[in-house]
């Protein structure tokens, strides 16, 4: 008991280990790591936001939350209903422009012979085949990055409208004859959210 108490009185050592511990977390975690940081980086900046506008407007937290997260939800639904048709409508008539150049070209045209040679005599076919795999697994790529982030997105407004619930319910391990080791991870916390949150701001100024 003599080391522990002499461990916990060393604040720099005891600070460092509890680094070294949240580290080894963090890295048996970090298959999660993307929805970790995406739900830091949505809830940093819908609170930032909220206390923004509650310097100027005396309103709840919960109320605002709730606000702010159906207005960016409105302009998703605004982005993908307005963009996503245009987009599909540009591919669908760049696909018919290239079907009517083959069915209106000419039996004796020299391009068109001379590309269906180099098709047959080349290994296109494959290259045309890996592309399609490399479409598909983009595709993949793209619905799990997505569903990754409605859940971050969803995560961060269960935490903004419960805000008060879950610091006072942090504030209980700061209680006990632990209360040094959630005192260092608050620690370290506060400090990677002021820097963390620092590059957030610069980034969305530049």
């Amino acid at each position: 008991m003599n080391y522990y108490h002499r461990f916990v009185a060393n604040v720099p050592l005891r600070r460092w280990t509890v680094l070294i511990f949240l580290c080894g977390i963090l890295f048996l975690l970090r298959s999660m790591m993307t929805i970790i940081l995406l739900t830091f980086i949505f809830t940093y900046l819908i609170y930032k936001l909220v206390q923004l506008i509650r310097k100027k407007v005396n309103v709840s937290i919960k109320l605002l939350s709730i606000v702010l997260y159906l207005i960016v939800v409105a302009l998703v639904y605004l982005v993908i209903t307005k963009y996503a048709p245009i987009l599909l409508n540009q591919s669908a008539q760049l696909v018919k422009s290239v079907t009517d150049f083959y069915q209106k070209a000419d039996s004796n045209n020299e391009l068109l012979e001379y590309l269906l040679h180099l098709v047959q005599t080349s290994d296109y076919v494959q290259k045309i085949q890996n592309g399609v795999v490399v479409v598909i697994n983009y595709l993949y790529n793209f619905g799990e990055l997505a569903l990754t982030v409605l859940i971050s997105f969803l995560l961060s407004f269960f935490f903004m409208i419960d805000n008060k619930k879950t610091v006072a319910f942090s504030q209980l391990f700061l209680q006990g004859s632990a209360s040094w080791f959630f005192e260092d991870v608050y620690y370290l916390a506060r400090k990677f959210t002021r820097a963390f949150g620092s590059v957030i701001e610069t980034q969305l100024l530049i």
